[in-house]
C-alpha cells in the first residue's frame, strides 16, 4: 500500500528558467509524491536532470516569502484514491527544501520540500456529518487531562471515565464542544504489558448551516482560550470535519514545545479550572475581539519565555495595542457652522491685535492648524486603565515609574534600570495584561492582586 499520495504539480506564475543556466527548459507540470505524518509532510517534485529544476526552485525559494509558498502551487491528477476529492496546499508555509546530487528513483532526479501543514477534501462520511475532531499536540494534553479520571478495572474490565459533571459540551456560534480522549492501545498475547495511548482532543457537534470556515474558526478560538489559561502555545495536529458535502482533513506538522509555565487565572485571584472557564460567558466578546485577541495572546504567552527586559517590553506593548484608536473627548458646541466660524474669526483678529503686524501670517497658520475641539488630553495609560476597570492610584508602582522604566530600556539606558523595580514591574504587567484579556473575552470576575513581593 502507498504510503503517499500521488499527485501532478505546477507553479503557474513562476519561470524557473530564469533561476539558473537554461540547459533545458523546466517543465510546466511535474509528477510528486505528498506524504504526511505527525512528525513531517514532505513534498517530493521529479524532474528531469537536465532542466536543473532543483538548483532553479532552490535559487527562487531565496527570493519569496515562505509564508506565502503554498499560493504558487496548483496541484492536478491527486484523485486516485476513490474517496479523495482533492488537496489543497494553499495555505502551506515552506519549512525548508533538499536537494542533492543523490537524489534520484525510477531515473528521475527530485527535490524534496517540507512544508506545515496540508488540507485534503474527501467524499463525506454520512454517519459522521456535522461532527469534527481537532487533535491537540502534545501541549493540549493538559486542556483534557482533569475531565478524566484514572483508569479503573474490576473482573477483567477497565474504563477510564470522565469526571463527575464535566461531560457536558458548551456552546459556541452554530455548534458546542467538549474535550475528549482519543484512545488507542496496543497489545500482544507474547507481552505482560498492555499499553493505552490517551490522544487530547476537542469533539465539535455542529448544526446543519456550518460552513468550513466557522467550524475551523470555532476551533481556532477555543484553542485559543487554552493558550491563554495554559499559558503555553496549543496548537492542533490534526482536524476533521465532517460537512454534508465533503469531509475535510488538515494536517499539521507537531512542534514540540520546550517551555512549561505556570497556568491558571490565580494570578488574577480568578480561581477557576478550565471546565469553570468553558462555562462562562465568553463567547460573544471573545468572536467580536478574536483577530486582536489572537496576536496578544500570542504576546503575553511570549513574555514568559524571554528575559526581564523583553518581558517588560512586550507587555507593556499589549497594553498600547489595547489601547490603539482610542478618541479623545471632546468639547460640546452651542454653535455650529458658519456661526462658529464667525467667533473664531473674530477672536483671531482679536488676537493679532496683539502680535506683530510681520507675524501674522505666521500666527494665522498656526491658528488654522490649532485643534479647539479636543479636550485637554488626559495620561492615554490612566484613561485607559480606568475603561478596564483598573484604578491607576492604587496601583503598588505608579504608571510615571511604569513609563520612565520604558524609555529607559527603549534608549539602552542600562545604568539608569532598578531591576528591583524592573522584577516587580514585571510581576504587575503579567497581572494587568492577563485582566486586559478577561476583559476582551467579557469576563469580570477577577480581582487585581496589589502584592508584588
Amino acid at each position: 500500500m502507498k504510503d503517499y499520495y500521488s499527485l501532478e504539480i505546477t507553479f503557474p506564475q513562476i519561470d524557473f528558467d530564469n533561476y539558473s543556466i537554461k540547459r533545458k527548459n523546466v517543465a510546466d507540470f511535474h509528477h510528486a509524491h505528498l506524504s504526511i505524518s505527525d512528525d513531517e509532510i514532505e513534498l517530493k517534485i521529479f524532474y528531469e536532470t537536465e532542466t536543473l529544476f532543483g538548483e532553479k526552485i532552490a535559487n527562487w525559494t531565496q527570493e519569496i516569502n515562505w509564508n506565502i509558498f503554498g499560493t504558487f502551487i496548483k496541484i492536478s491528477k491527486e484523485n486516485q484514491n476513490e474517496r479523495l476529492q482533492r488537496i489543497d496546499l494553499t495555505h502551506s508555509i515552506l519549512l525548508g527544501l533538499k536537494n542533492g546530487s543523490a537524489q534520484f528513483e525510477n531515473n528521475k532526479k527530485f527535490v524534496i520540500i517540507n512544508l506545515d501543514s496540508a488540507k485534503l477534501y474527501w467524499n463525506s462520511v454520512e454517519t459522521e456529518v456535522n461532527n469534527a475532531e481537532f487533535y491537540f499536540d502534545n501541549s493540549g494534553f493538559k486542556v483534557v487531562k482533569d475531565f478524566y479520571g484514572p483508569l479503573f478495572g474490576w473482573d477483567g474490565k477497565f474504563n477510564i471515565n470522565r469526571m463527575k459533571g464535566m461531560d457536558t459540551y458548551y456552546p459556541i456560534g452554530k455548534g458546542e464542544f467538549r474535550p475528549e480522549f482519543s484512545f488507542s492501545f496496543t497489545d500482544n498475547k507474547g507481552n505482560n504489558q498492555a499499553v493505552i495511548t490517551k490522544n487530547p482532543k476537542l469533539q465539535f457537534r455542529y448544526k446543519n448551516t456550518i460552513n468550513e470556515n466557522e467550524a475551523v474558526l470555532y476551533g481556532e478560538i477555543v484553542c485559543l482560550l487554552a493558550s491563554f489559561f495554559f499559558h503555553t502555545k496549543i496548537s492542533f495536529t490534526r482536524s476533521i470535519i465532517h460537512l454534508p458535502e465533503h469531509t475535510i482533513t488538515i494536517m499539521k506538522v507537531q512542534k514540540m514545545n520546550y517551555f512549561e509555565t505556570s497556568s491558571g487565572l490565580n494570578g488574577f485571584k480568578n480561581h477557576w479550572n478550565f471546565h469553570k472557564f468553558m462555562q462562562s460567558n465568553w463567547q460573544p466578546k471573545t468572536l467580536l475581539n478574536f483577530k486582536t485577541l489572537s496576536k496578544i495572546i500570542e504576546l503575553f504567552n511570549q513574555s514568559h519565555l524571554v528575559d526581564s527586559n523583553s518581558k517588560f517590553l512586550i507587555r507593556f506593548n499589549i497594553i498600547e495595542i489595547c489601547n490603539g484608536g482610542k478618541i479623545n473627548d471632546k468639547f460640546t458646541f452651542v454653535l455650529k457652522g458658519k456661526s462658529r466660524k464667525k467667533k473664531c474669526d473674530e477672536a483671531l483678529k482679536l488676537l493679532l491685535e496683539t502680535i506683530s503686524p510681520e507675524e501674522h501670517p505666521e500666527f494665522s497658520k498656526k491658528w488654522e492648524g490649532l485643534s479647539l475641539t479636543v479636550k485637554p488630553m488626559k495620561n492615554p495609560i490612566l484613561s485607559f486603565f480606568e475603561s478596564q476597570n483598573l484604578d491607576p492610584s492604587s496601583l503598588p508602582i505608579k504608571v510615571e515609574e511604569i513609563k520612565k522604566l520604558r524609555n529607559n530600556i527603549t534608549h539602552g539606558s542600562i545604568d539608569e534600570i532598578n531591576y528591583e523595580l524592573l522584577r516587580k514591574t514585571n510581576i504587575l504587567l503579567y497581572r494587568i495584561t492577563g485582566i486586559i484579556i478577561l476583559n476582551m473575552m467579557g469576563i469580570d470576575e477577577w480581582e487585581l492582586n496589589r502584592d508584588l513581593n
